[in-house]
């Protein structure tokens, strides 16, 4: 199987602060995607995440753990893989805390 298509982006808080050195899952609630993909998100706030060329996945969240907290994205994404070799850049996806998950 040849290159896939990258997708790219930062990771901030709802303050703007980066969230970093961390790893972030994509899921989609209730199923409708094959397993979840990782991505590991660098001391900058950025991660990149590979998928076949020309696939896209909608209704995805994003959640990670980071200074002892649960986010989650605020919005549900789509993830659209560009052609194979090729970046698309997401821009910056905001997380929220996580709420929804009882201690």
């Amino acid at each position: 199987m040849g290159e896939g298509g990258k997708i790219t982006a930062l990771c901030k808080d709802a303050s703007g602060n980066l969230i970093t050195d961390t790893y972030v899952n994509f899921f989609v609630e209730g199923g409708g995607m094959q397993g979840e993909m990782f991505a590991q998100v660098d001391a900058n706030g950025r991660f990149t995440i590979a998928e076949a060329p020309n696939y896209s996945i909608n209704g995805v969240t994003a959640s990670t753990y980071f200074n002892s907290t649960q986010y989650r994205s605020q919005n549900l994404l789509n993830l659209n893989f560009p052609g194979a070799g090729q970046t698309t850049d997401k821009g910056t996806i905001v997380f929220v805390v996580d709420n929804s998950k009882s201690k």
